[in-house]
């Protein structure tokens, strides 16, 4: 009922124009909360979702760039801007489970009270933010028709994803089939461990931890019938400590080369001269193309 009150009340009339939902709450962490704008009028709209970066350790859903809101508002496109826990507080596993995907159910089981359309949702994100958006569009529904909690009932399928300056699998060990050893020399020793919440490497390799990281294997787990992705990166080729290698484009074209192969549409963009408020508006102007917008 907390949620559903929260959903209900948090609404703010702007301008006429819109209405502002502010720390929605999706869950019973206070990092469990969306912002939500939405265009006043009849609906359905479609909706596009953003997922702020920081490495599943950082970031805040107030860092979406107002520009972009108003990008989609002036199509009459509803916008959320959502947060979530990070890895000090659960596994990345259930990030992506408990927060990730189960915030695109909960939109939808309460889609009705803001005229939301839900066959219409998009997402995009950098960093962490893309990775969780490629997460949501590779895995399979998460739909539970059977289970108690109504909103775990809900589909977790999304229309078309934006991946920017982003991974391409969250298991690590992966990483290994496309990286020299001197470029993971760069990556946090036992990054993965601290991820995953587990105490040893052997953890990696038990029955329990393949099956996590088969969970989080974005690129094993892309295929044709996936959703449209847009794959954009604006770093260059060098590898440097510091990041590069969390964001590096080879990410990106590994990504791409797949979804070429598979028969899959995608798109993919590199160009060091854009910034990151350029890809995330042509992100959305590809989402609104979609929309027929």
């Amino acid at each position: 009922m907390r949620k559903l009150a929260l959903f209900l009340i948090l609404v703010v009339l702007t301008a006429c124009k819109q209405k502002v939902l502010k720390d929605v709450a999706y869950g019973d962490h206070r990092q469990q909360t969306f912002d939500a704008w939405v265009p006043k009028g009849k609906g359905p709209f479609p909706l596009i979702v953003y997922i702020h970066g920081g490495g599943f350790e950082g970031g805040d859903k107030d860092q979406v760039d107002e520009r972009l809101v108003k990008q989609a508002l002036d199509k009459e496109v509803a916008f959320v801007s959502l947060n979530y826990r990070f890895i000090e507080h659960v596994p990345l596993q259930n990030i992506l489970r408990d927060d990730i995907a189960y915030a695109i159910q909960y939109i939808r089981h309460y889609s009705k009270l803001q005229n939301i359309d839900t066959n219409q949702i998009y997402v995009y994100g950098g960093s962490a933010g893309g990775g969780s958006a490629l997460w949501l569009a590779t895995h399979d529904d998460l739909k539970d028709p059977n289970h108690a909690d109504p909103v775990r009932r809900e589909s977790t399928k999304v229309k078309a994803i934006g991946h920017v300056n982003s991974q391409f699998t969250y298991d690590f060990e992966e990483w290994k089939n496309f990286f020299f050893d001197s470029a993971m020399s760069l990556m946090s020793p036992n990054k993965d461990l601290e991820a995953y919440h587990f105490a040893d490497r052997l953890d990696l390799y038990s029955p329990h931890g393949i099956g996590v990281r088969n969970d989080l294997n974005m690129y094993a787990m892309l295929d044709k019938n996936d959703p449209y992705m847009i794959f954009m990166t604006n770093q260059g080729e060098e590898m440097e400590k510091g990041g590069n290698l969390l964001h590096h484009p080879v990410h990106a074209q590994i990504l791409y080369r797949r979804s070429r192969e598979l028969g899959h549409q995608s798109k993919f963009i590199h160009d060091q001269e854009l910034s990151s408020y350029e890809m995330f508006s042509y992100v959305i102007s590809s989402f609104l193309k979609m929309m027929g917008k």
